[in-house]
């Protein structure tokens, strides 16, 4: 029995480092080198020096009522046979409600408002990792990366959205600033990322015990999550989508 589950933990073991990012392709942002390499052509971008004295490139604004913005090619290396994950790195501390999509042969991977894969940036209203480097992957469609040994990626950028607008000028605002800063961008195999050895990272939050508020408010959220199941339970009416999935849960 012992050896058994040794061996399962093993197994498992083996599969999550299976999982880890096997890098194909890093394109760093601001590095001559490797934007050229890269074959990268850029429209109203700059490159400026960012966190940890690292370079990041930032897309500018167009003018003051256009919603897309700058706009950078490059080619990246893919695996034609497997699925291969596309990774960008940001700066934890950097906030705008700005948007980045990412294109791959002119085709946007992922959503721009409410779906299973988000865009590249979707802005944000506070500092998401305050000082330090965080990253978004994405998985790339199949049939972009089949056959085929690099892709032609774009990013472009765009103003800030109103989800409830009921047209498009109160839906989609103008980009007035300019975008957060991109620092890498890598193609891999694996959908966990782990990041190189060696990269600067910045520095994590200590952890510490919170004192107040105890296990109260813990005992209040139980309280309230089973008083909505009950009424639930008892209302004679149909439930909706949404009231079946939560008693689903």
């Amino acid at each position: 029995m012992k050896n058994a589950l040794l061996g399962a933990a093993f197994g498992a073991l083996m599969l999550v480092n299976a999982a880890h990012a096997q890098i194909l392709d890093t394109l760093q942002f601001g590095d001559a080198a490797s934007e050229t390499g890269h074959q990268l052509t850029a429209t109203n971008s700059e490159v400026v020096k960012g966190a940890l004295e690292l370079n990041a490139r930032r897309l500018l604004p167009n003018n003051a009522t256009d919603w897309q913005g700058g706009k950078i090619s490059f080619v990246l290396k893919v695996d034609p046979a497997q699925e291969n994950y596309f990774t960008v790195k940001f700066w934890g501390d950097e906030i705008t409600l700005n948007r980045m999509a990412l294109l791959v042969d002119g085709k946007m991977i992922g959503y721009r408002h409410i779906g299973d894969i988000d865009q590249l940036d979707s802005g944000t209203e506070h500092a998401p990792y305050k000082n330090r480097f965080y990253y978004n992957t994405f998985p790339l469609p199949l049939q972009s990366t089949r056959g085929r040994t690099q892709i032609n990626c774009e990013i472009v950028g765009s103003g800030r959205i109103w989800s409830y607008g009921s047209n498009f000028e109160q839906y989609q605002k103008p980009m007035t600033e300019p975008s957060r800063g991109l620092y890498n961008v890598y193609t891999h195999l694996g959908g966990f990322f782990v990041p190189p050895a060696g990269e600067k990272q910045g520095e994590a939050p200590t952890l510490k015990r919170r004192e107040n508020p105890g296990p109260e408010v813990m005992d209040k959220l139980k309280a309230r999550v089973d008083g909505e199941i009950k009424k639930l339970l008892a209302d004679a009416r149909p439930l909706n989508q949404p009231q079946m999935e939560f008693i689903a849960r």
